[in-house]
């Protein structure tokens, strides 16, 4: 039998650091939960007072002082039983069963910590209405005029800032072999409130970007599953941030994807950060490419140390603090280098006041 007495708290695990303990939060025991008998289950708690609407899911988050809450959201549907909307929400007390109904309508007035409200499957359906319906339904099935569907039949939760957690979708044409992205979505998880947001052409979709990693020769060597693609704006491109697990689910690595051409960078397992290297590889990559405007700057010394990466070379003149990096490992000027070596190159800092060099060129060797 199940006792309030054998649920004594929460477990909370960090969403970053896999290594990281989970932390048992041991709070006043919790009576009212989804998996209890009879009137101490969760949602017939709730529905006993609030059954006249649909309860569509249940969600266990924390308050402001870390005491865990139940928000039991409630809608109904418009379209005969299809069409859910979300109508109100009831935040429970787990312990002492109290409830406060809240309607749609003073979502505003809702605490500060509560961050989700909206279930992901009804916001991959309300994704998939927007795009499919586009210009009515006749148009859905025979014409499909800019119709644009959900890449993939989930959503991922995102923060975008420290107040703001929404849903995320990218967008793609009906055809089943297009790996391209028409744009993508955001939506709030708490007032649906949801944003398209066109791509450039051309820009690889979630899946063609999880298809890019899957072949990616180190991911395939070390048996590692891509997961969970979501796309950011890192280093100012458009770029699809890819976890990477073992077959047993546990985090590895972290792999890049640059949207609009598909090129993929993974971070080294065997580093203390993989994903601190992979950032570092992909900074590389992207500062490689003089951008116009930026002002570069004519060095030339002696090397002190030199550095070969799978992603760069990096050299340390005498007497100079800075430390360059050359993205072009194959260039044969910058491998042969040794400290006591002449050069001379052009660099440029990037965004994160990182040496980019160009035109290597070792002076010792020319002589």
């Amino acid at each position: 039998m199940d006792y309030p007495a054998d649920r004594p708290g929460v477990l909370v695990v960090s969403a970053e650091n896999p290594d990281a303990a989970a932390e048992v939060r041991q709070r006043t025991a919790m009576r009212y939960i989804p998996s209890a008998l009879l009137n101490d289950n969760l949602y017939r708690h709730v529905y006993l007072r609030y059954g006249f609407e649909q309860i569509i899911e249940t969600t266990l988050q924390l308050d402001d002082h870390g005491i865990p809450q139940y928000i039991a959201t409630l809608g109904r549907p418009t379209i005969g039983w299809s069409g859910q909307k979300v109508t109100a929400v009831v935040l429970v007390d787990p312990a002492t069963g109290a409830m406060q109904r809240i309607p749609k309508s003073k979502f505003s007035t809702l605490p500060h910590w509560v961050k989700r409200i909206v279930p992901p499957e009804l916001a991959l359906a309300y994704n998939d209405w927007f795009g499919r319906f586009v210009h009515g339904w006749w148009n859905a099935r025979l014409g499909e005029r800019d119709v644009h569907l959900p890449a993939r039949d989930e959503v991922f939760g995102m923060l975008l800032s420290s107040d703001e957690f929404v849903w995320f979708v990218d967008h793609t044409s009906p055809a089943s072999s297009d790996q391209s992205m028409t744009g993508f979505t955001y939506m709030d998880t708490v007032s649906g409130a949801m944003t398209y947001y066109t791509a450039a052409g051309g820009e690889f979709s979630s899946m063609g970007a999880q298809r890019a990693v899957g072949s990616n020769p180190i991911v395939r060597q070390g048996r590692l599953v891509p997961t969970q693609p979501i796309l950011y704006n890192t280093f100012s491109a458009n770029t699809w941030v890819v976890p990477l697990v073992a077959e047993s689910g546990k985090y590895q690595s972290l792999a890049l994807v640059q949207a609009s051409n598909g090129h993929v960078v993974v971070g080294n397992v065997n580093a203390g950060a993989p994903q601190n290297d992979a950032l570092a590889q992909y900074r590389v990559f992207l500062g490689n490419r003089a951008e116009a405007g930026v002002a570069q700057a004519a060095i030339s010394g002696t090397v002190e140390r030199i550095a070969v990466s799978q992603a760069a070379i990096y050299v340390v003149l005498r007497g100079d603090r800075r430390i360059f990096s050359v993205s072009d490992v194959t260039n044969a000027s910058a491998l042969l280098a040794k400290p006591g070596d002449q050069v001379s190159f052009n660099a440029s800092m990037d965004a994160q006041r990182q040496w980019i060099v160009q035109s290597f060129k070792n002076e010792t060797l020319r002589k």
